[in-house]
């Protein structure tokens, strides 16, 4: 058993992992997927308001709904994850000593760990939408555009999803 769970560990490259992290990741995850599951199937079906009523109505706490509404709280968990992880290495310096942080590597590390998985996925999708939803090139070029920039509410006024 202890081997088939070690397939799913990740692996880190410090010392001040935090097992109860990936807990609570594991919680925004499912709830945001759980709150897009349902809003995708709720508009797919047209239960919309029918659908709250049937589950209870968005303002009973017993009723199913008010639940499933609030699942966006994920959202919120990732943010505050990411800025008690991101303050981690400060937090150290000032509270135990250790040695301050060079910000030219910290923000180094930030980029390289998260832009390359980021203009993977803007590549992916934008491949997705022309192949398989058959969708403009040009329409998409700009978007896969101001993706790569971050300037999707210059460019949209409103937000990508």
């Amino acid at each position: 058993m202890n081997s088939f769970l070690s397939k799913f560990q990740r692996s880190t490259n410090s010392t001040n992992f935090i097992p109860e992290i990936d807990g609570l990741r594991f919680y925004a995850i499912i709830t945001v997927v759980i709150f897009h599951l349902n809003t995708d199937f709720s508009e797919a079906v047209g239960l919309d308001d029918l659908g709250i009523s049937l589950m209870g109505g968005k303002y009973n706490i017993w009723g199913l709904a008010w639940w499933i509404i609030r699942l966006d709280m994920g959202v919120k968990v990732f943010f505050a994850i990411s800025g008690f992880v991101l303050a981690l290495p400060f937090l150290s310096h000032y509270l135990k000593g250790a040695n301050p942080v060079n910000l030219k590597m910290y923000f180094y590390r930030r980029l390289t760990r998260l832009e390359p998985p980021f203009i993977v996925s803007l590549v992916i999708f934008f491949f997705v939408h022309l192949l398989i939803l058959n969708e403009s090139f040009s329409s998409l070029l700009l978007y896969l555009g101001v993706g790569f920039v971050y300037a999707h509410l210059l460019v949209n006024e409103y937000p990508s999803h």
